[in-house]
């Protein structure tokens, strides 16, 4: 059990490098991170422009956090670093828990599922490999030399901490689990000009019926997956609002959805009913 227990404990600082790096990045720069903080308990908690910054900065503390554990050498600092941070998210559901229950993580991906039992089971897990992380003695690309078998913990750890993010795409995650998992959703990737995007908006019935409420030209977009969202300013009853469009790539008009929302929380005051 020992000689086990010291291999996880060398391989530590990869995989928890590897997690910090992508859910510091995912802060930092998307624009899924941005909109879900808006919506996660934190903002519910202090306010939902402080919710923005603290986001983005712990993004910040993450990503740096991530790099200092894959580079040599290992040192005190940054396992100390990662044990905080690990006792700061188990810090941060509980409190989430009680105050704003049905409010998403936003922590590692954008869905929005309230934080349950796989969000705590995720933030344990995390802690124990911060933990074990402090008791390693050898960088990890020596261990990995010295001891291929480690690649194969390292990949399994990455599984289970996927299996218990409840907040990260499934679409993401299936490609892993499932049987066929080299097969990927050819949409995600398919190359599409945006000006094909606008012009199946432009002559779908979700932009005629938004179309009164429309103020001004396109201010934001953004591609997720299958789909390029649209952002147009607008207006609802002396009300600014924004009309947000989702187009599906290589899709049809037909299947083009749209709502509009306005104030600080981007509260959804009317929908297009797409027809089935």
């Amino acid at each position: 059990m020992g000689i086990w227990i010291k291999w996880l404990s060398e391989i530590q600082p990869l995989v928890l490098g590897c997690i910090l790096i992508w859910a510091g990045a995912w802060k930092i720069g998307m624009h899924s991170a941005s909109q879900a903080a808006l919506k996660s308990a934190l903002a519910n908690i202090v306010s939902p422009r402080i919710a923005q910054l603290s986001h983005r900065f712990l993004g910040l503390i993450e990503f740096a956090v991530g790099w200092a554990l894959l580079l040599p050498p290992n040192c005190k600092g940054e396992k100390f670093g990662v044990l905080a941070l690990g006792l700061g998210f188990l810090l941060y559901l509980g409190l989430a828990k009680l105050l704003a229950p049905s409010r998403p993580c936003a922590c590692m991906g954008s869905k929005e599922v309230p934080i349950s039992w796989r969000s705590f089971g995720r933030a344990g897990l995390f802690f124990i490999m911060a933990a074990l992380s402090g008791e390693a003695e050898t960088f990890w690309l020596q261990a990995l030399r010295g001891q291929p078998l480690l690649v194969v913990l390292a990949f399994a750890e990455f599984l289970l901490f996927l299996a218990f993010s409840p907040d990260i795409e499934w679409r993401w995650k299936k490609p892993l689990f499932s049987k066929n998992f080299i097969r990927v959703e050819d949409c995600a990737f398919a190359p599409e000009p945006l000006s094909k995007s606008l012009k199946l908006l432009k002559k779908s019935d979700a932009f005629k019926e938004f179309q009164p409420f429309i103020r001004g030209e396109l201010i934001d977009y953004w591609r997720e997956g299958c789909w390029r969202f649209f952002c147009f300013p607008a207006c609802w009853d002396s009300l600014e609002a924004m009309a947000v469009f989702a187009v599906p790539i290589g899709g049809h008009p037909q299947q083009i959805r749209a709502v509009l929302v306005a104030g600080e929380e981007n509260q959804v005051i009317k929908q297009y009913k797409v027809n089935a």
